[in-house]
């Protein structure tokens, strides 16, 4: 009733644009998903139409064709209504790394978390779409260079640096610059703009990147860093959120990203963790009490003796008490053990 209030308050002074979700509370927009209907095969179809987009993308002849146009549209869709649903079914889909295609595997990843925090702060439907689409086509100019991160060269870093600008040209191509056009453009942009003015290709505006452009920009530079890179090896999530806190009020909106460590919770999921006991498990989902902000979810996959388990073991640290309480008393380096989080989620082997 509290959100209701708030949101007819909002309206009556003209503000379109936001809609305030209460905590656990899904969007309505005609959707019959719900928590309870969603299987995480259901997030990784939504994930697997997201990287299809982001494949197609990288291809400049592709990128602008109207089919490519439909299907992204399609994709995120459908990734909107999973995110509004159940948004732990696709972060667990967006610790998928693929070091072979980074720029795709980027792509879609940072188009999940985008939304995913587009929700956290209580965007509608729409906003949510736009937020993805945003982080979907910010990246099309950096084309093959960014396929593999293998090596970092000259010119590599040269495409880095131009690649906002090249992207945002590219967006003109064909458009008829409707509303979700203009905030995709704005996010090619500044997605590398920090609101302290610094960043490139210039300053935003005033020094106010759009607010899609702020959300993209914090999942941008996260799923980045959990990457191995030519310049550096992939850091682990924890510290990943650590080092983007460091920016915090510069390049990265402050309040936008204390929300962004909070939907995450202190330990992503992904992260490889050892527990109390010894034993060492992957955190599957952050609780969604912020008072068990260091408590999440996990899978327990190997023994203290570090052999692997027959099977997962599912713990949730939130629910437990007393005596039988565990906790996570330090955080590995996840490259060292093969298992991804969506295979083990589903029950397949995804190990490279």
């Amino acid at each position: 009733m509290g959100a209701r209030i708030l949101n007819d308050e909002l309206h009556d002074r003209g503000v379109a644009a936001l809609l305030v979700l209460p905590p656990q509370e899904a969007i309505d927009d005609g959707a019959d998903l719900g928590p309870d209907t969603l299987t995480p095969e259901d997030g990784l179809r939504a994930y697997c139409a997201l990287l299809v987009v982001s494949e197609l993308l990288q291809d400049p002849a592709k990128a602008h064709l109207k089919s490519t146009a439909e299907r992204a549209q399609e994709a995120l869709q459908v990734a909107a209504n999973v995110v509004a649903a159940a948004p732990e079914a696709l972060l667990c889909a967006a610790t998928y790394r693929d070091p072979g295609d980074y720029a795709v595997v980027h792509g879609a990843n940072t188009a999940v978390l985008s939304m995913t925090l587009a929700r956290a702060i209580g965007l509608g439907l729409a906003g949510i779409i736009d937020c993805g689409r945003g982080a979907l086509y910010c990246d099309v100019a950096m084309g093959e260079s960014a396929r593999s991160l293998s090596e970092l060269d000259s010119a590599h870093v040269a495409a880095v640096l131009s690649h906002p600008i090249g992207s945002f040209a590219a967006g003109l191509q064909g458009s008829a610059l409707k509303g979700r056009d203009r905030a995709r453009l704005a996010v090619a942009y500044e997605h590398h703009c920090g609101v302290d003015g610094e960043g490139y290709p210039t300053a935003a505006p005033d020094n106010r990147p759009h607010l899609y452009s702020r959300i993209v920009s914090i999942a941008d530079g996260y799923d980045a860093l959990v990457h191995d890179r030519g310049d550096r090896p992939g850091l682990a999530r924890p510290v990943a959120l650590e080092v983007l806190y460091q920016e915090a009020g510069k390049r990265f909106d402050r309040i936008l990203l204390h929300e962004f460590c909070g939907m995450l919770g202190r330990f992503p999921p992904g992260s490889v963790v050892r527990l109390a006991e010894g034993h060492i498990a992957m955190t599957a989902a952050p609780s969604w009490d912020s008072r068990m902000f260091g408590r999440p979810s996990v899978l327990v996959i190997r023994d203290p003796q570090g052999r692997a388990l027959p099977a997962p073991q599912a713990l949730d640290l939130g629910m437990q008490r007393g005596e039988r309480s565990t906790r996570i008393v330090e955080v590995l380096d996840d490259r060292l053990i093969p298992e991804q989080l969506i295979g083990l989620v589903l029950g397949e082997d995804l190990t490279r």
